[in-house]
């Protein structure tokens, strides 16, 4: 059972003072005063993350139990860091950061606390636990000569090479069952008695053999090791007493399944922090569903907002489609001419200027320095070229757009690689921990390449790499090579690195075997190109536009609406585009025009609803909507006005 806490409103404010933050309203008294599970929806720009620090302070006071634990699950590294320099902050605080607590991502406690455990039980090797080097790893498998070749006839008729490549490179264990299929491909493999899928199977089976995981593969390896381990999970859920979810929205089906099997509220307190209408899932899905963990506990509101004023609260409150909320807008945010831009098909080109002009005459020219102007959409690429379906994407609107320059960048191929990318992290961070996390990956992505054939005892792990560099004597020296390439004090050069690489893998020599050479030593090998300066722009970013009014320069960033979840914008301008059936922003003007709430919308079009609140509650300053005049009748503009827009029509 878990500790018994209590908390006073007078301690609350007390502790909230003293941490500098303002005595709460009676909201955010309720959820600082729970002591039993709950669920706290909370709106865009609730301040939700500074709230769920001051829970952690108040349980850090009361703290007593030293083998029970906290435990706090987030989405993000992001999300982990803020909570996590915020409790470094003191030294009561600081607790929460050693054992037995955990603060850490979904992934880090799922392969921390059950799936690498479980695959080390078995003896498998672990090569990597990446997308990105899965995907090199089954692709050169995939290519050999009399592997998958019923696969190979299945699989030319799904697209291109490229295609193909996504395909392969998403194989991924489904469930605890080690039930295959691949990620990137939604419509899901041929039955498992055909011999395409029986071929993709072993392939997996043979990457996994070899050390190479998806991410994803470590869900299924946790599922798999708590069926087969009973104890486990009674382990788990008596090292912590609380547990906090943070943004719940984002939880994945299996994510739910973990948390309902390892914390149960009759051992542990569970208390969930998302916003239900944040909840967008891809496209491709056929209904938006809100994760299972919604509704199964006591719902604790949390309506006011630290982003955005009574003006921009007011416009967003009817899109609360999955759960009908009245957000509270900040007191002294302020209230701007939030505009609704209907645009002829020959006025389209008008849109953006006509916005970003809005917001040189309404948004002071701090905010937007400090913060971003975007424009989003939920139809970044063209699917299909039909004049009915007009307009079609975000590329519409500008035809610089290019919805192929996005994403998160690759893992580095090269060790040098890794260093540039952990001295950028010491640099930006102030923290020596990133830069160390992803040094060592380098490491460890050396020792794999040299170990090809996966001899046993090989450390594959960041602690057994310590545990056997300590073992040989040879650790303090490793530390002094890794400070050495990654100290952003000191520049880095072809000679250092001659220097430092030859001592790296001296120090390395007592624990892997064989000779750094092959792929071994190219992925060594100095690139001038690596570490060269950036070109100075001469125009604007990859996407961003630049508006220019009398020399002074506006930027507005183009991106999809998943693109910019979690982001706070100075402005926020919604663009209309096609998803099948109909288009998005098109079914939403009853709601626009007071006819309707989001909530009453057909199941269809709650998505597009869902992704239009996001996108809105971004800005601070200043939202906009752009619509094709031929989806708005001269009526439903007047309700749009009435309801507190200003509506614009472009010539």
């Amino acid at each position: 059972m878990p500790s018994p806490l209590n908390f006073t409103e007078g301690e609350v404010c007390d502790l909230l003072q003293r941490l500098g933050l303002d005595n709460p309203d009676p909201e955010r008294l309720a959820i600082l005063g729970c002591v039993k599970s709950c669920e706290v929806q909370s709106g865009p720009g609730s301040g939700k993350t500074t709230l769920l620090t001051a829970k952690l302070a108040l349980l850090a006071e009361q703290w007593r139990d030293a083998h029970r634990g906290v435990c706090v699950l987030s989405h993000t590294n992001v999300a982990r860091r803020e909570i996590e320099s915020r409790l470094a902050a003191s030294a009561s605080l600081r607790r929460l950061l050693e054992h037995p607590h955990f603060i850490g991502t979904f992934q880090a406690f799922v392969d921390q606390f059950i799936a690498l455990p479980f695959l080390r039980q078995r003896d498998l090797p672990l090569a990597a636990v990446d997308n990105e080097r899965f995907a090199r790893r089954a692709w050169s498998t995939y290519e050999g000569a009399g592997v998958c070749q019923s696969a190979k006839g299945w699989l030319k008729h799904r697209g291109d090479e490229a295609r193909i490549r996504q395909i392969i490179g998403g194989l991924r264990y489904a469930d605890g069952s080690l039930r295959v299929d691949s990620a990137t491909y939604p419509a899901g493999l041929p039955g498992p008695e055909s011999a395409t899928y029986n071929e993709l199977k072993n392939l997996k089976h043979r990457l996994a053999k070899q050390g190479y995981f998806r991410f994803d593969d470590m869900y299924a390896m946790a599922e798999r090791a708590l069926g087969k381990l009973p104890y486990l999970a009674a382990t788990i859920r008596d090292r912590f007493a609380w547990v906090f979810v943070d943004e719940l929205q984002d939880t994945s089906t299996v994510q739910c399944r973990l948390v309902e099997q390892l914390f149960p509220e009759s051992h542990c307190v569970v208390q969930c922090f998302g916003d239900k209408n944040q909840t967008i899932f891809d496209l491709n899905e056929d209904a938006v569903v809100a994760p299972e963990l919604f509704g199964k506990r006591t719902v604790l509101p949390l309506s006011s907002t630290r982003r955005f004023g009574s003006a921009i609260a007011g416009l967003a409150s009817p899109l609360t489609a999955a759960a009908k909320q009245t957000l509270v807008g900040h007191p002294a945010g302020p209230s701007r001419r939030n505009t609704i831009f209907l645009f002829s098909r020959a006025a389209i080109g008008q849109v953006v200027p006509r916005f970003a002009d809005l917001v040189l005459a309404e948004v002071p020219a701090a905010t937007w320095r400090g913060r971003e102007v975007c424009v989003v959409a939920s139809r970044k690429k063209v699917r299909a070229l039909k004049k009915d379906h007009f307009p079609l994407s975000l590329g519409d609107y500008w035809a610089g757009y290019n919805p192929d320059v996005a994403g998160k960048p690759q893992n580095p191929d090269t060790f040098l690689g890794f260093v540039q990318e952990a001295r950028a992290q010491s640099a930006s961070l102030k923290t020596g921990a990133e830069a160390a996390h992803t040094v060592m990956a380098g490491v460890l992505g050396l020792i794999a390449l040299v170990n090809e054939t996966h001899q046993p005892g090989q450390p594959r792990t960041r602690t057994a790499l310590r545990d056997a560099l300590m073992a040989a004597g040879a650790y303090p020296e490793f530390q002094q090579v890794l400070w050495a390439l990654t100290n952003p004090a000191t520049a880095l050069s072809a000679a250092g690195w001659a220097v430092e690489i030859p001592k790296l893998t001296a120090t390395l020599a007592a624990v892997i075997p064989g000779p750094m050479a092959g792929a071994a030593q190219k992925f060594l090998a100095w690139d001038d190109q690596v570490v060269a300066p950036p070109a100075v722009a001469v125009t604007g970013a990859a996407n961003q536009y630049l508006h220019t009014v009398g020399g002074v320069v506006l930027p507005l960033r183009f991106d999809s609406i998943h693109g910019v979840k979690g982001e706070t914008h100075a402005a926020t301008l919604l663009v209309e585009t096609f998803i099948h059936p109909n288009h998005d922003l098109a079914s939403l003007v009853p709601v626009l025009a007071g006819q309707k709430h989001g909530s009453e919308l057909p199941a269809n079009d709650i998505g597009h609803c869902l992704r239009a609140f996001v996108a809105l509650t971004r800005a601070s300053d200043l939202i906009g909507i752009a619509l094709f005049d031929e989806h708005v009748s001269q009526k439903e503009a007047d309700g749009m006005a009435a309801a507190g827009w200003n509506v614009e029509r472009l010539k």
